[in-house]
């Protein structure tokens, strides 16, 4: 039984969804350390840091 496509044509295929799926597990990945990032800097932002940045400088952060 002849095939309809030659094998050698699925590879190009083949490659393209293994690297779709893992540049889909990377970006999940890196979501999630963003994420963890953002709560770790926002958690060190209080009214204490506020003072101490007022009276080293002009810039203004504020809650998160």
């Amino acid at each position: 039984m002849k095939r309809p496509y030659p094998p050698r044509a699925l590879l190009p295929l083949l490659a393209a969804s293994l690297l779709l799926s893992a540049a889909q597990t990377s970006m999940a990945e890196q979501a999630q350390t963003s994420a963890a990032r953002i709560a770790a800097a926002t958690r060190k932002v209080d009214g204490n840091f506020i003072r101490a940045n007022a009276a080293q400088t002009k810039d203004w952060p504020s809650y998160g």
